[in-house]
């Protein structure tokens, strides 16, 4: 009897390791009956559990803590409405048999997030420390001494999440073990915008709802925050201050030549409640380039010395996206574009309280557009209360201020004016393209004139006149071998009396248009007769006829390419005939290639020499060369 008394006692001590039924020692079993009413021995498994074996026994935490050997087999329940570390020790340290399911209880994040939704920074031996975010679950097991884990991944949020930031006293989350979510305030925020977006980059799967940096009241110096993914699960992150008084919160750049935040690579923002300032020179405030968006809105643009307020660079766009807009500072500009994109203004209301200095107030030099259509400026800057221009473009089709008075007491100019060349010698000689603004021009004209011919002289035996030279155009070498364009020179005028003989005019090639050179008047074979007149080339300028006594023909005028009037007759029988005009040649180049050209500009044609009793002719006029470069 008591052999069996001390049995039965032992069968019912659930903390020890054997107990012995029936005489029978056995692990983990209590005495019992079996099915018939034979006493027997049952698995107590249910009742004690296991390493390795899950129970779903909870074990909680609401604190910083490490897992108790104790955890295996349970489920580890991580809440306390706080953000905390919660530590896993080297596998060996645990039953080899160890499984675990970790899950972080605190309840999923209402609208823009409250005190009692916060991650647990989760750090497993011989693995980086991640975040727990509220509502994920994993498993954890031990294999072969070594922690597995499947990753809990992105945190799926259930509403629209708002994770703040705190430059004073927030906290770095992406620290070795991090030691904020930025669900927080105060030390559990963002310690920086940028941390705060690249959270909401890498870490988050929005959804289908709208994340939210929200940056306390402050004064903080930021520079080139770059929003660069795509973020998952929605497609633009809010980046808000205060939009009911945007001066509570001040953003300042600083150093030269910084950005306080770019939008690039299919990052795209919504900048609202900000006043933001320089406290360096030549500084952006907001950037789009790159195939980015930034939108902004209830923004006040302070002091910005040479530097511009919103910039697009090439492939991006920057635009109004509703809310007040204040301009309290100087700037070099409010708008920089410098390629192709476009900034978005119409609509706006912007508020000038005061007077400012700035140098153009919409800039473009290159190939984006500025849309400023119907905007309305208000207070003691607008208008031309400001001093400044009020822009300055590169190509007129890519501005629109349609129904807008933008502010400036200059008005606006085109930059990169259509740059006039006209050469009146040279051979062989060398044109280089010029740059605006670092672009060589959209399009080239080019205007050949050739060089008129001289006029004959009058009398016995005189001279005839010479021929004017050809005017040519060519990427190199001798211009005038194999030319590209040319415009070649009038005949001289005919010599001898009555001949009746005319002088041709030059004749143009590969040009847009050619126009051939006018001829040259004949002489007469009568005593006191005047010259024939020069040949009109397409500038006019020609020699007339001479009058009827034995006088000099008339010499055209200078690089007009018309011809020289031919010697006039006195008592001896027999004008000297003008001489042709060179021929006239333009062609437009679009996009032309920005490498040099030579030209010759045809020279005049010599007057004939007088013959006895006569007269000499008069000189044709040089050719010229006219360029027309327009951006």
């Amino acid at each position: 009897m008591k052999r069996f008394l001390l049995a039965l006692v032992l069968c019912l001590l659930p903390s020890l390791a054997v107990a012995q039924c029936n005489g029978v020692f056995a692990p983990n079993t209590i005495c019992g009956t079996v099915a018939g009413g034979i006493p027997g021995q049952i698995n107590s498994t249910a009742f004690l559990p296991t390493p390795g074996i899950p129970t779903n026994v909870r074990s909680a935490y609401t604190g910083t803590a490490s897992m108790a050997t104790t955890d295996c087999g349970k489920t580890v329940a991580l809440g306390g409405s706080a953000f905390y570390n919660f530590i896993i020790n080297a596998a060996s340290t645990y039953n080899a048999a160890c499984e675990v399911i970790i899950t972080n209880e605190d309840s999923n994040c209402p609208t823009l997030g409250a005190a009692t939704c916060r991650g647990k920074s989760i750090s497993i031996n011989g693995y980086t420390a991640f975040i727990l975010w509220p509502g994920q679950t994993f498993n954890l097991v031990n294999q072969n001494n070594v922690w597995q884990y499947d990753q809990p991944g992105r945190w799926v949020v259930q509403a629209v999440p708002q994770f703040n930031v705190n430059h004073a006293s927030g906290t770095n989350p992406f620290a070795a073990t991090p030691a904020t979510d930025c669900l927080g305030t105060g030390a559990g925020a963002c310690n920086t915008i940028q941390n705060c977006v690249l959270i909401i980059e890498s870490m988050i799967d929005n959804n289908g709802f709208g994340p939210t940096c929200k940056n306390v009241n402050e004064t903080f110096t930021e520079n080139n925050i770059s929003h660069t993914h795509t973020i998952i699960g929605f497609h633009v992150i809010s980046i808000t201050g205060d939009t009911t008084t945007p001066g509570n919160v001040v953003w300042q750049v600083s150093g030269t030549g910084n950005v306080g935040i770019n939008c690039r690579d299919g990052g795209y923002a919504i900048i609202t409640g900000f006043k933001f300032a320089s406290t360096g020179t030549g500084n952006f405030f907001i950037n789009g380039g790159q195939l980015g968006v930034c939108d902004f809105g209830s923004v006040d643009f302070g002091a910005n010395a040479g530097g511009y307020d919103l910039f697009q660079s090439p492939g991006g766009a920057v635009s109004w996206f509703g809310g007040s807009i204040t301009i309290s500072g100087d700037m070099a500009g409010f708008v920089l574009s410098t390629g192709e994109g476009h900034i978005l203004l119409d609509g706006a209301t912007i508020s000038i309280p005061n007077a400012r200095t700035f140098t153009n107030f919409l800039q473009l030099s290159g190939s984006g557009i500025i849309s400023a259509t119907s905007m309305t400026f208000t207070g003691a800057g607008a208008g031309a209360g400001s001093t400044g221009r009020q822009w300055l473009i590169d190509r007129w089709q890519n501005l629109n201020v349609t129904s807008s008075t933008i502010p400036g007491a200059t008005v606006g100019i085109y930059n990169c004016q259509p740059i006039v060349s006209i050469f009146t010698s040279g051979t062989d000689a060398t044109f280089t393209p010029s740059t605006c603004n670092g672009l060589f021009p959209l399009a080239m004209e080019i205007e050949l004139v050739g060089g008129g011919g001289g006029g004959a002289g009058s009398g016995t035996t005189p001279g005839a006149g010479g021929n004017g030279g050809a005017t040519c155009w060519k990427a190199s070498g001798t211009a005038c071998t194999s030319p590209l364009f040319q415009s070649a020179g009038g005949t001289g005028g005919a010599a001898g009396a009555g001949t009746g003989a005319v002088a041709a005019g030059g004749a143009a090639s590969n040009c847009d248009s050619n126009l051939t050179g006018g001829a040259g008047g004949p002489g007469e074979n009568v005593a006191n007769r005047a010259g024939g007149a020069g040949g009109v080339s397409a500038l006019g300028g020609n020699a007339p006829m001479g009058i009827l006594v034995n006088v000099v023909g008339t010499a055209a005028s200078a690089n007009s390419g018309s011809g020289g009037s031919g010697g006039s007759a006195g008592g001896t029988l027999g004008s000297g005939g003008g001489g042709g005009a060179g021929a006239y040649c333009f062609r437009m180049l679009t996009n032309p290639a920005p490498s040099s050209a030579v030209y010759t500009v045809g020279a005049a044609g010599t007057a004939g020499t007088l013959g006895t009793s006569g007269s000499a002719g008069g000189a044709g006029a040089a050719g010229r060369v006219k360029v027309i470069q327009r951006w």
